[in-house]
């Protein structure tokens, strides 16, 4: 699965889901087992559980699409900063550098709609990821 096909996944969905939280941790690479020790099979035998609705309750995928905590500590620790623009409209940026701030330029934002919170926050930061190829 690319970038590209995420962001249409998340476009078109009315929630949030345990499937779309699993494609989310796939495609940035993240852990989905709570243990030190989970192989990378071990994470992809976690994944294929989720996005099969077969729940495991002891992984620790997080809840991208439904939480805003998650959605923010995702956004943090991709490097970006976030804003809110309405209820349902987030943007996301990178910081500015001490020089790009002297000289007062503006960084680029990445803007998303989504279903939720979580997913328009989300959405935007895959944006921001798609454009920088």
């Amino acid at each position: 699965m690319t970038i590209a096909d995420l962001i249409s996944m998340l476009e078109k969905a009315e929630a949030g889901s345990r499937e779309l939280d699993a494609k989310i941790a796939r495609i940035f690479d993240l852990p989905a087992c709570k243990e030190p020790d989970c192989s990378p099979d071990v994470l992809t035998r976690i994944i294929d559980r989720v996005e099969r609705g077969e729940w495991d309750q002891d992984s620790s995928v997080s809840f991208y699409t439904t939480s805003l905590d998650a959605a923010v500590a995702l956004v943090a620790s991709q490097g970006f900063e976030w804003l809110k623009r309405s209820p349902s409209v987030f943007s996301v940026h990178r910081p500015l550098t001490e020089d790009q701030e002297a000289r007062k330029e503006w960084g680029r934002h990445f803007e998303a709609v989504g279903a939720t919170p979580a997913i328009a926050l989300c959405l935007a930061l895959l944006k921001a990821l798609e454009a920088r190829k």
